[in-house]
This record gives C-alpha cells, structure tokens and sequence, in this order.
C-alpha cells in the first residue's frame, strides 16, 4: 500500500522502439511494451521476441522495469505457440507479465511460478471482491478498472496487501473497461483480440426503429467518442489513495507524445513527494498535454463524472490547443491575419475550425508581426501567415488552433535520440596474475546485486623454452556479462509444454 511519501511509479507506454527510449529517457520508472502476438495493441509497431533480451538489457541498466503486455484472449488453438512466447518472455528477465485471459493467468502460475502477473484493467476489476480473488490467485498487481472514483480507489487500496494501479492520462474507452464488442461487429476486428479500428471514434446517426428518416436530435455527430483523461491535477489525491502506479495509456501514440507527457508527469510526481502542500501543476504544463494529443481533458471517473462532459462530441481525434482567431484573409495574397494569445513559431502546424466547411490546416512557413518577417510572434500580437491555397471558407472570427508545435516536438525528439539520457555508471575490476585465468568483475555502480563475474577459460601452460606464453583472451567479453546480469529464467514444474 502507498501512501504520501512512499515511492509511486510512473509507468509508460511504448509502441514502439523510439516510444521506448522516448519513456526511458523521459522518467518512466517502469515500461510497458508488447510482442508479436497476443497483444492488445496488435496494429502498434511491437517488438519482436528477438528484440525483448537487448530491450530488457537497457532497462534493468537503469534501474527501469519492463513489463510485457500479453493482454489479449487467446483460442485453445494457440495455447501452444502462447506458451513458447511465454517461455521466451519469461526468458528475457522481464519484470512482469500483463494478462487478462483467466486460462493463460493459470499457465503462467503452472509453468512460470515465478514470472509475476500484472492482472490487465480489461480484467474489469471494479470491487473489492473482486481484487481479493485475483490476489488469492497469485496477481502482484491489480491494474483497476477506468470508471472508479477516487474514493472507490481509496477504499480498495485500504482493503488490499496487492499493488494497485491505475490509468491516469490517455484515452478513454466508451465500453466498460475497454470490453467492447461494437468494434468487432463494425468492423470484424475485435479489440479483445488486439485489433481494436476504433468504432467509437466514427460518426453517427440515431435513427427511430422502423422510420429511417426520422433521426434523433444529437450533441455532435461523434456520439461514442469520449475525452482523454487527465489526471495531473489529482496527483495528491492518488497518491493518498494508496495506488502504487500511475499508467499513461498511449501504445498507439507517437514518441513524441511518450516523451513530452512522460516528462511533465515526471516534474509532477516529482515536486508533489518534495513539497506535498505546495503542489500545483502549471498552464505551461497543462498546454503541453493539451498540445501533444488531446481530444479535451477530463478527470472523468476520478471525479464521478459520468455524463456529457466525458464526452468529446464534435472533435474525435486531435484537437491542439486554441491559439486565437482570424481577423481577416486577404484571398488575392493569401495572407491570412490571425490575432493570437499564444506564441506562435515557424514550423508550427495551426487549423483553422471554418464555421462553415469543415477545417483548413496549414504550416507556418513564413510569419509576419508589423509587417516584419520573423521567427516567432509573441503572445498577444497581430500576426500574419501565408496559407497554401487563396481561396478557403475562412471566415473573419473563426477560431484558430495549434495542433503542432515544432519546438515540443523537438525537444521531445532530443529526449528520443539521447539528448537527455543519463549515462549508467559501470564499475570494473580485473585480477591477472602469472600463470592464472584472468578474472574481470563488473557491476552497476550504487547497485552491486547488478553485477557479472567473467573467468577466462584458457589453462596457461609454460612453454618450451620455459617462458609463459603470450596472453590468449577468452571469448567471454564483459559485454556478455553485463547483459546477463540479470538471471535467465526457465519452464519449470513438469516442462508440459
């Protein structure tokens, strides 16, 4: 059980190979990732079970937990090919596993005792009840289901010896616990099996039975697509709670979103253990979320909201950050004049939301204050930018966003690429004495339990002449050391599989 003051961990999705380094660069604690196969996020980029050992290496280098999401149901048909995955994962050293299918929750405890289970939020875990029986079962970790409220959280954690997780920023499913069947039946493509086309993100019409031309009045044309959550503000509350993670939902997302909303809950979570009382989350921080993916914020079933303000009815996928308004387009030149109240730079992406037609989206190329040319446009200023085409439906008043600001990104890509990794400290220590195998030691500096031991297998004879040979190296390398720091894990109990 945490409560304010012990450790929370921060917990992030990567889709990818560059989302990886994205989180691990960023302040992730822990990653979550998947494989190949029996993922629920099948369409994302994944690795490769080849790629899990070297991935694994990184992590545990710094001092970051991986955990394999194998999160789908699964057919009596694959069982077997889900078993070698399994044994495959559980051979790499990762920290976890994330399952919701109640058959391979059995397997993983017959075959790989040892090999702890994450039980998955598609698991549907909403009571106490049910959190007992997962935790008799041999769950270490609960990841509960989105539609709790804090108190509801609070309750369980109060109750409970097991770890609790939740979602705190991302997407929310308009099904319960992310169990939905509509995408299936729109789109023969089950999101319980990895394949989620997103139904709920289309457009729709509510029809009265038996009278197609009779359509019920609604909000939006985006009946089933819910906000985003986000739960920065609730960072205290959270962790009174007792949970002891907090998960970004975003396999799906770029690198750039890992990084960027990694490193703000990162600051958060950081400056709320070091100075509880004075905790607040700044506009600064709020717009970075806002502006690397949102389709509007709610803090959704933390606060018990259930109605339409979860709702994001007009806008089902990025919506940016609102950046001001137009003040004229002049169709002949194509200068469009914007009156902003937030910086705007070269290379930053806005969209016009036309109040008749639709949308218009155009990158900054040139920018114009006072009839100057220049980098960026300060807050409050009339600016001026050349658009792609003379002639659009814009309309003097219409609001302007920014949907892609190009020095977020940037700095989220500088984190991607290493720009602001910490490096790992390795300590090594070799004892070569005449006539002996040579003997390197080697381990993470601060973690000595991290550590490797190599012994040269090569017995030294004297020669002829009674002069020692000259030095032969082993085929051992400390690089093979260090990345078996770790130890391997094998099937255990009967070897049925």
């Amino acid at each position: 059980m945490n409560v304010s003051g012990k450790k929370l961990e921060l917990l992030a999705p990567a889709g990818s190979k560059r989302a990886f380094y994205a989180a691990l660069n960023s302040g992730a604690e822990a990653i979550y990732l998947g494989v190949d196969k029996f993922s629920a996020r099948r369409q994302a980029e994944n690795f490769s079970l080849d790629e899990l050992d070297d991935v694994v290496r990184e992590a545990h280098l710094k001092d970051v937990k991986i955990y394999v999401a194998f999160n789908t149901i699964i057919a009596d048909g694959e069982l077997d090919s889900a078993v070698e995955s399994l044994a495959r994962i559980n051979n790499a050293g990762v920290d976890s596993v994330i399952i919701q299918d109640w058959g391979i929750f059995k397997l993983v405890k017959e075959y790989f005792p040892e090999l702890k289970i994450h039980a998955s939020t598609q698991m549907n875990t909403h009571n106490l009840s049910m959190v007992k029986m997962l935790e008799e079962a041999g769950a270490s970790r609960i990841t509960l289901a989105r539609e709790l409220a804090i108190d509801e959280i609070k309750e369980i954690c109060g109750s409970t010896g097991v770890e609790i997780e939740t979602f705190i920023h991302g997407a929310l499913c308009f099904s319960y616990s992310g169990q939905c069947l509509f995408s299936s039946m729109v789109g023969n493509r089950s999101g319980n099996r990895g394949m989620c086309p997103q139904a709920c993100r289309m457009s729709y019409k509510l029809l009265s039975a038996g009278k197609k031309d009779e359509v019920w009045p609604t909000p939006g044309d985006h009946i089933l697509s819910t906000k985003d959550l986000a739960g920065i503000n609730l960072i205290p509350q959270l962790a009174q709670s007792g949970v002891s993670a907090l998960k970004i939902e975003g396999r799906m997302k770029s690198p750039e979103y890992v990084a960027t909303v990694v490193r703000v809950y990162r600051h958060a979570i950081d400056r709320y253990f070091a100075d509880p009382d004075g905790f607040e989350v700044s506009e600064t921080e709020l717009d970075e979320l806002r502006e690397v993916f949102s389709r509007g914020f709610t803090e959704g079933y933390f606060k018990g909201i259930k109605d339409d303000r979860l709702m994001s009815y007009f806008r089902p996928s990025d919506r940016g950050i609102l950046l001001g308004r137009v003040t004229y387009l002049d169709v002949y030149t194509a200068r469009l004049g914007l009156q902003i109240n937030r910086e705007l730079c070269v290379g930053d992406e806005i969209e016009v939301w036309v109040s008749r037609g639709g949308r218009v989206r155009n990158k900054v190329e040139k920018l114009f204050v006072d009839e100057k040319q220049v980098e960026c446009a300060p807050a409050g200023s009339k600016a001026v930018i050349i658009i792609d085409e003379k002639r659009h439906k814009i309309n003097t008043g219409d609001r302007v966003f920014r949907v892609h600001n190009e020095r977020l990104i940037q700095a989220a890509r500088a984190a991607i690429t290493g720009g602001s990794a910490q490096k790992t400290p390795i300590e090594l220590s070799a004892r070569v004495e005449i006539g002996e195998p040579v003997e390197i030691a080697a381990h993470v500096s601060g973690r000595p339990n991290e550590a490797a031991r190599v012994v040269s297998d090569l017995k030294r004879k004297k020669a002829s002449d009674g002069r020692s040979p000259k030095p032969t190296s082993s085929r051992s390398s400390t690089g093979s050391a260090i990345r078996s720091m770790r130890p391997r894990r094998g099937i255990s109990g009967s070897e049925k599989a």
